[in-house]
């Protein structure tokens, strides 16, 4: 499930600005736009994402703790999703914008390489598409 969202952590709210992979999963959405956007461990802690670096989860959160939290337990396992990787495309005052993706793959390496495709592809787009 990839989205694009905006999270404001001055009052840790999120706004899901689009949102592609969820067949099924409209209540869950619903779900984390009223509640868990709260309880993110993730996005407590956005204000060290780089902007246009791409980073894993556990470069936030170790995965211990992340297994240990209410969101993880008591929805994004719920709904069979493990890890995720995302880039903050920019960041103003309290809010930051969230390109990311939730993934049932727990896999490290894997992930990681994912992660560095958004950062290539950033930088790509932020190049002014030369090339084209």
């Amino acid at each position: 499930m990839t989205s694009m969202l905006v999270h404001d952590r001055a009052d840790d709210s999120s706004a899901l600005g689009f949102v592609a992979g969820t067949a099924g999963r409209e209540a869950a959405l619903q779900q984390y736009e009223s509640y868990y956007c709260r309880l993110n461990p993730w996005m407590t802690r956005a204000e060290i994402m780089p902007v246009g670096h791409g980073i894993v989860g556990e470069q936030l959160v170790s995965r211990a703790a992340f297994e240990n939290s209410e969101y993880y337990y008591d929805y994004l396992h719920n709904e069979g999703l493990e890890s995720g990787f995302g880039l903050a495309l920019f960041k103003e005052k309290s809010q930051y914008f969230v390109l990311n993706t939730l993934t049932g793959d727990k896999d490290l390496d894997r992930n990681r390489d994912r992660a560095a495709q958004l950062t290539a592809v950033y930088r790509w787009s932020a190049s002014g598409l030369d090339g084209i």
